[in-house]
């Protein structure tokens, strides 16, 4: 899902990371379960989703959050 938004706005708007790997991320930022989108604003963060349904809710969140991304 997030792929096909990154490829429809042709920019990298999401960051991966594997849980597995990042321990001490995973509990310093309180990620409860995997898959998480998390949204921060600067080092604060905003929001985790934990359940992404469809690419319309996300894009929701990111109408929210950057509405930059729609501006022509």
């Amino acid at each position: 899902m997030l792929d096909k938004i990154e490829s429809v706005h042709n920019q990298e708007i999401f960051y991966e990371m594997n849980a597995s790997l990042h321990p001490d991320f995973m509990h310093d930022n309180k990620v409860e379960s995997v898959p998480c989108l998390m949204i921060k604003a600067g080092n604060e963060i905003k929001e985790r989703i934990y359940a992404f349904k469809s690419i319309p809710n996300i894009y929701n969140y990111l109408l929210k959050y950057t509405p930059e991304l729609f501006k022509d």
